[in-house]
């Protein structure tokens, strides 16, 4: 299906464009070789040990790098630097399929399936090219295959937009990006909430204190 804002902007390029034009560079972590290197496209590849990794399911929910040598299966990635735009390379399961990465990712290796876009910032806004890759609509017309389906880097398209007017829907999609992610946060909070509730009163730790009345969730428990 076509992307937001088309018709008002008149046309789109592939990822395959511009990369071609040098607007930016694709990375991504390959699959173990004959001699357990990954391919690191268009950027250095680096030594694995001592350093967090940075897992598909750590952009989906939205946490910094989590994984370990165990998410690489190789001996060096690719680096990840502040300003990479992250793409997940499975679509569908929870969460957003991309980001920007943030000083906080900087330096962290870039796990499987993930690819990772290097913009050109004086061509390209990192989180306009965020905003669009990660369209849902985008996502499902560049992935291919029927038992599992992947995204094909060079598939995705991105619109044709001046520089000043990308920092514009750049802006609000680094908006509704920390939107989601202060949501996810408020989520993993009340369900660590929860499970230490409920380990308190199985464990003994807490007991039930009367009869509260329906919607009253105050003084449920307490310290035995």
């Amino acid at each position: 299906g076509p992307l937001p804002s088309l018709a008002a902007v008149g046309g789109v390029l592939t990822v395959a464009d511009l990369a071609r034009g040098g607007a930016l560079s694709v990375l991504r972590t390959g699959p173990e070789s004959g001699r357990g290197r990954t391919d690191a496209r268009a950027g250095e590849a680096a030594p694995v040990a001592g350093r967090p990794v940075l897992t598909a399911s750590d952009i989906a929910d939205g946490v910094a790098a989590t994984g370990s040598e165990a998410d690489l299966h190789a001996e060096a990635a690719p680096v990840i630097a502040a300003g990479d735009v992250l793409v997940r390379a499975v679509p569908g399961g929870h969460g957003p399929m991309a980001r920007v990465a943030g000083e906080e990712e900087s330096g962290a290796l870039l796990g499987l399936h993930i690819h990772l876009f290097r913009p050109d910032p004086a061509r390209l806004d990192a989180w306009f090219l965020a905003g669009f890759l990660g369209a849902e609509e985008n996502i499902a017309g560049a992935s291919t295959g029927s038992t599992v389906r992947t995204v094909n880097p060079g598939r995705l398209r991105v619109p044709l937009l001046p520089l000043q007017e990308q920092r514009r829907y750049g802006e609000a999609f680094r908006r509704v990006h920390a939107l989601r992610a202060e949501a996810q946060r408020a989520t993993r909070l009340a369900e660590q909430t929860a499970r230490l509730l409920a380990g308190g009163l199985t464990g003994g730790q807490l007991l039930p204190t009367g009869e509260p009345a329906a919607g009253d969730t105050e003084g449920d428990v307490s310290p035995r």
